[in-house]
C-alpha cells in the first residue's frame, strides 16, 4: 500500500506504482467465483478504494474491539477458574525496612549520578563550551561526588579548571577601561 504512493521508488518505468499494485493484487483481493460475470473495471474501482481508504477499511470499529477484549478477558478468567487458580491474581512487592529503603534510594541515585558524570566526560560529540558548563554545574550541585571522582584539582579535566588566561584578560580590560582606551 505504501509503495503505491512512494514517489522515490519506481517498480516499472512504463506504469505507476499505484497502477502496478492494483493490477498485481486485483485477482488476489477480489477473486470472482464466476469468471463469465467478472467485471474487471468494477473490481479495479473497489481495489482503488481499498488503497485510498485502507486505514478506515481495515480498522475494526471501537465497539467490536471492546467486545472482543471483554470476551478474551472473560475467557482468561474462566480458564483460570477451571485450573483452580485465582481468577484475579494480585501480586505484592517485598516489604523493606525504612533503613533498607533509604540505603537503596541513596545507592541508586548515586549510581545514576556517577553514570551521568561518566557520560558527560566521555561524550566526544559535545561542544567543549557546553561540556565545560555542564560539568561545572555538576561540580557545584554534587561536590561530594565530584571530589570522589577528582580528589584534587590537578586530577580534573583541563577544560574544567579555571583558566589563568582569562584572569589576565580581565585585568587587561580593567586596565584599559581605567586608562580610557
Amino acid at each position: 500500500l505504501k509503495i503505491s504512493v512512494n514517489q522515490n521508488l519506481r517498480l516499472d518505468t512504463n506504469v505507476t506504482n499505484r497502477a502496478l499494485a492494483i493490477d498485481t493484487f486485483l485477482e488476489v483481493i477480489l477473486r470472482p467465483s464466476n469468471l463469465s460475470r467478472h467485471n474487471r473495471e468494477l473490481a479495479m474501482n473497489i481495489v482503488q478504494y481499498f488503497l485510498d481508504h485502507y486505514e478506515q477499511v481495515l480498522t475494526p470499529p471501537q465497539d467490536l474491539r471492546r467486545e472482543v477484549e471483554e470476551q478474551v478477558y472473560r475467557s482468561l478468567v474462566s480458564r483460570r477458574l477451571e485450573a483452580g487458580e485465582d481468577p484475579y491474581p494480585v501480586t505484592y512487592c517485598e516489604q523493606v525496612t525504612r533503613d533498607q529503603y533509604e540505603q537503596n534510594r541513596l545507592t541508586g541515585s548515586q549510581a545514576a549520578l556517577k553514570d551521568l558524570l561518566e557520560a558527560l566526560l566521555r561524550d566526544d560529540k559535545m561542544e567543549k563550551k557546553s561540556k565545560r558548563r555542564k560539568l561545572k554545574k555538576f561540580r557545584e550541585a554534587y561536590p561530594d561526588m565530584w571530589r570522589a571522582k577528582f580528589p584534587s584539582p590537578e586530577f580534573e579535566p583541563e577544560y574544567v579548571q579555571p583558566s589563568k588566561e582569562k584572569s589576565r584578560l580581565g585585568s587587561l580590560s580593567k586596565l584599559k577601561s581605567a586608562i580610557g582606551v
